[in-house]
């Protein structure tokens, strides 16, 4: 991207940004509160459109970036804080973020549902329900563990 400009309502969120990055780079971009970190990769990822500037992909100019493109070049966003429930156990996260077909058993029963929240709790940091008592919430574990 280069010579990236976006304004809101005339006030400059971002003024004259460039950023290169390579195919295989990952990045992480930092600044202060109301930096336009946002609003950058809002138009690298094709959400908005910038005022001025060009964006190339690949050494092409895209004249416009749309979220689907975007997505099938291979830009992505990790954002910064992922959407964790603290006060919900490892099952009510896991149905907040994913569509009720996931805990649909093939055989009509709880087995595949027991399955993935047995995963979910290894993945939480702990050796097995066992270890984890999975209608208690996530809160008192470390934040690192909770986003497992």
């Amino acid at each position: 991207m280069r010579g990236i400009t976006k304004l809101y309502s005339g006030v400059a969120a971002l003024t004259d940004v460039s950023l290169e990055v390579l195919p295989g780079e990952v990045h992480a971009l930092l600044g202060e509160n109301g930096a336009g970190k946002s609003t950058l990769m809002n138009v690298a990822t094709g959400v908005v459109q910038p005022n001025a500037g060009t964006i190339e992909v690949n050494g092409q100019q895209v004249d416009a970036l749309t979220p689907s493109m975007a997505a099938g070049l291979g830009i992505a966003i990790v954002h910064q804080h992922p959407a964790v429930l603290p006060d919900l156990t490892v099952e009510e996260n896991l149905r907040v973020a994913l569509p009720a077909s996931y805990f649909k058993s093939k055989d009509g029963g709880g087995d595949e549902v027991q399955r993935r929240k047995r995963r979910a709790l290894l993945a939480t940091g702990g050796d097995g329900p066992a270890e984890r008592d999975e209608r208690q919430p996530l809160r008192p574990l470390p934040a690192d563990h909770q986003r497992t």
